[in-house]
């Protein structure tokens, strides 16, 4: 604590007595100590002023550091030229205990930066640099300039700073006109949020990116459509604007929205025809088969009473067979008339699609046709279904067809034998019904879903032909498809498959 208390006492042999106080030795020393002095307290003035006119450099600490290191030793300078006449030397000892500290930091400090320091380029390497730079401006100004849609470069605040030729076409304004306006001046008021937005959100940051669809005005009112892309720059604090006009695909895709509404409706206009068709046909539909089912129906009541009338006769054998043939053919065409007339409606049927127990439904079928081959043997081979999604009376109606036919197809053997399946196969549900009767010619397997085909004789097998066109059209609805196939003399395999959904 002495030590500072007596800091600025001069209690010891003044320098001056070192020198003899000779003026040209004593007066040597302090002229250079003061030229020193002063020309250490103007560098770091220089220092700090520079780095205030230029904050664009870098190592400012170490700056600072070397001018806070000369500023030191200009201080001991100062202390010397004291200690001449007014010897404080524990001052002088201070001052350069702080120069040390302060010339050991700056030295730190410069080992610290020196790696980096040693990579800045050099004056040769700066002109390349800048040589490069400029190439790559002269680059970018002729891809604007010469580009073929329009680019810009815009201010956050949305000024235009930069416009190419393309822009300028585009806007019907002189290059200079342009960089006077704002996407204000040029946006449809339409579009006027929507712009404001993609301005803001590219200004703070929120987006870096955008892509939209705007109208422009161009000089004279009109407009013109327009894909924007933006992108931002921060460090410039300015966008990069590119500009495409899209005019002629607007306008098509205009056109294109009118003539769907016309084409839907033209559709609509033909779907309400085709309905009033559809109706009329089911009309004329009825009315054939109710015409034609009152004179069958008189034609079986005259037979009978023709019959009974005969019945006093003794031989009356020839009339009674006419007779029979007459009732037999007019319920076979009473048969027809209701199947034509059954067929008709599974055009218009609206299907209700629930999940079915397909299991179920065939055992139900197989129960309702039993009784009538109640005198043959029948083995019916039915494993586990899987389940089927459409309408429960349609798909009982098409069981029902097939496993008739097996049956009807079977019945001239003693037993019969009928082997039902189904699997799943992807999205669909596949099944097949398969019996070992008559079967068919394969070659005329293309008529065999016809209206009014068969391929066996009337005189063995009773029918209408109908029942399998009517099947193949219910599957079809519920979006399946149905095929067969059959050996003639070695029985036949149905199969149909479901959309599982």
């Amino acid at each position: 604590m002495e030590f500072f208390r007596k800091l600025f006492e001069a209690d010891f042999m003044p320098h001056g007595h070192c020198y003899f106080w000779k003026p040209a030795v004593l007066w040597t020393n302090v002229l250079g100590d003061a030229v020193i002095a002063i020309s250490y307290f103007i560098i770091p003035f220089l220092l700090v002023h520079f780095l205030k006119k230029r904050p664009d450099v870098r190592f400012r600490g170490l700056f600072l550091a070397f001018a806070a290191f000369i500023l030191a030793c200009g201080l001991t300078h100062v202390i010397d030229i004291v200690s001449v006449w007014h010897p404080v030397y524990r001052l002088e000892g201070l001052v350069k205990i702080i120069t040390a500290i302060i010339s050991a930091g700056t030295v730190l400090g410069l080992f610290y930066h020196f790696p980096t320091v040693l990579k800045l380029p050099t004056p040769e390497q700066w002109s390349l640099v800048k040589a490069e730079a400029k190439r790559n401006e002269n680059r970018f100004k002729t891809l604007m300039e010469h580009a073929p849609i329009g680019v810009a470069i815009t201010s956050f605040d949305g000024n235009f700073l930069e416009v190419n030729g393309t822009i300028c076409s585009m806007f019907n304004y002189s290059e200079d006109e342009m960089k006077k306006l704002s996407f204000k001046d040029v946006t449809h008021s339409d579009d006027m949020k929507l712009s404001v937005t993609v301005k803001d959100s590219l200004a703070n940051g929120a987006k870096s990116f955008m892509q939209f669809e705007k109208r422009y005005l161009r000089s004279d009112g009109s407009y013109f459509w327009a894909m924007v892309s933006a992108t931002a720059m921060p460090e410039e604090k300015c966008n990069l604007v590119h500009i495409l006009d899209i005019t002629e695909r607007k306008q098509s895709e205009e056109q294109i929205q009118v003539d769907n509404r016309l084409l839907e409706e033209k559709v609509h206009q033909r779907t309400v025809a085709l309905a009033e068709i559809n109706k009329d046909l089911e009309n004329f539909i009825y009315a054939i088969t109710h015409d034609l089912r009152v004179p069958l129906h008189n034609l079986g009541g005259l037979t009978a009473v023709l019959n009974e009338e005969l019945s006093a006769l003794h031989d009356e054998s020839d009339a009674r067979s006419i007779l029979e043939m007459i009732g037999q053919n007019a319920k076979k065409m009473d048969e027809l008339v209701v199947d034509l007339l059954a067929f008709s409606k599974t055009g218009q049927q609206e299907l209700t699609k629930v999940k079915i127990d397909m299991q179920a439904v065939v055992s139900e079928v197989f129960d309702e046709l039993k009784p009538i081959y109640k005198n043959h043997e029948i083995e019916f081979v039915v494993p586990p279904l899987p389940y089927a999604f459409g309408d429960y009376a349609a798909l009982h109606q098409v069981w029902l067809n097939l496993i008739s036919n097996a049956l009807k197809y079977s019945s001239k053997k003693k037993k019969i034998r009928i082997e039902i399946s189904g699997s799943e196969d992807g999205g669909k549900t596949c099944y097949q019904v398969k019996d070992y009767g008559s079967g068919y010619d394969a070659r005329y397997a293309n008529k065999l879903f016809n209206l009014f085909q068969r391929l066996h004789n009337p005189e063995d097998y009773t029918g209408s032909g109908m029942g399998l066109a009517t099947s193949l059209r219910l599957v079809q609805k519920h979006g399946g498809n149905m095929w067969s196939e059959s050996t003639l003399g070695e029985g036949a395999t149905f199969y149909f498959c479901l959309p599982k959904k």
